[in-house]
């Protein structure tokens, strides 16, 4: 134990399932430099577990396209109102803020009027939206972690203390997994092809992209007879409507819960809803076809907001497509299984894939990056 840093308290905000995972082997990281170390904020069963007092449940703040958004506001109010509450009323002495930048960043500016460090894990999407966002960042966060290796330049051109970590992936990821043994305990033939059905981790998305998906599915089923289809559900996803749409459809899909990263591992292909996901392929090595629907109104602010071409994490790291993106009415049967029945016949054009996915998990560094994270943020604590 680090004894200067005990019984220090440290506010921790993420907003989302996958900052939980990350915030939770953070949280771990931590404990074991110093288990006094006193942590309470936003998360979700990962943290709880790694002993996190909870005062919001991601699954509460979770938002995803413009109406999601004005539909929570007076829940965002009252979450912002109960963390000034706290930094009132207790000694906090360093915050954490994962990703989540609609929210942290604007909390930021409270916590350092306060006189509290701020470190910010996961960078806001600058390279995306705009870098109008980086003024704010300077002012209001002491420290940068990044898990992107081309955010180091952006944030010391401007003058941020910013460090790339890697990727806290390669620390929840088995990528070496022995594939034989995942068929078997997940019921697949491995002498078949597998596609992988991930449509994502909130209803919305699933019901934007599932039935489409299934539509892809009934027509590569009807060219390659033995194709095996799998979609791990995320736990925040309504079962009941994800089996009638499979049961609508008439192709067998076998549905499991979680094991995604199981399921992206033995998949010769997957078809993703954009996201965390397709670096979560790369890094499994699996040939994926991105894919993403939004509401007609998000899509048109969206498009005049966005300062970048493709959707796809791989494909912005690679500055080129490397996987094809499909959005929007692209997203139909048709366009789905065209390309995954010419990747499933190509050997050739799977390996290729295979190769630039791989090129794109290198770069990503490798594990440690939450014990890092973790070393950099007991620094402020100390």
């Amino acid at each position: 134990m680090n004894p200067s840093s005990k019984n220090k308290t440290l506010l921790i905000i993420v907003g989302d399932k996958s900052a939980d995972l990350y915030g939770a082997k953070l949280v771990h990281e931590l404990k074991k430099i110093d288990s006094s170390i006193n942590i309470v904020g936003t998360g979700g069963e990962k943290m709880r577990e790694e002993g996190v007092k909870i005062l919001y449940d991601v699954k509460d703040m979770s938002v995803i396209g413009l109406w999601e958004a004005v539909s929570k506001v007076s829940l965002i109010r009252k979450i912002k109102r109960d963390i000034l509450k706290l930094l009132d009323t207790n000694t906090i002495n360093a915050a954490v803020l994962l990703d989540f930048p609609g929210f942290n960043l604007h909390i930021a500016a409270e916590i350092r009027g306060r006189n509290i460090p701020v470190i910010y894990y996961i960078s806001p999407q600058i390279w995306a939206w705009g870098s109008g966002r980086i003024k704010k960042i300077k002012k209001r966060v002491n420290k940068m972690l990044v898990i992107l290796p081309f955010e180091v330049d952006i944030y010391r051109n401007a003058g941020v203390d910013v460090r790339f970590i890697g990727h806290p992936l390669f620390d929840v990821i088995n990528a070496d997994s022995d594939k034989e043994l995942i068929c078997s305990q997940l019921g697949l033939n491995p002498s078949s092809p597998i596609i992988g059905i991930l449509p994502g981790s909130r209803n919305k998305e699933v019901r934007f992209l599932l039935p489409s998906m299934m539509d892809g599915a009934l027509l590569i089923r009807e060219k390659i007879s033995d194709a095996q289809f799998i979609l791990p559900r995320a736990k925040e996803v309504d079962e009941s409507y994800v089996k009638k749409i499979i049961s609508g459809k008439g192709v067998e899909v076998k549905v499991v819960d979680g094991n995604s990263h199981e399921v992206m591992r033995v998949s010769d292909i997957s078809i993703i809803c954009s996201g965390t996901a397709t670096l979560e392929a790369a890094i499994l090595g699996s040939p994926m076809l991105i894919v993403y629907r939004l509401s007609k109104i998000t899509e048109i602010i969206g498009r005049r907001m966005l300062k970048i071409k493709q959707w796809g994490l791989v494909n912005i790291m690679a500055g080129k497509e490397i996987v094809p993106e499909l959005e929007q009415e692209e997203v139909n049967g048709e366009n789905l299984s065209a390309y995954v029945i010419s990747v499933l016949k190509s050997e050739k054009k799977r390996k290729s894939i295979e190769r630039k996915l791989s090129e794109i998990a290198s770069s990503l560094g490798g594990s440690g990056a939450s014990m890092i994270a973790a070393k950099e943020i007991a620094e402020f604590l100390n």
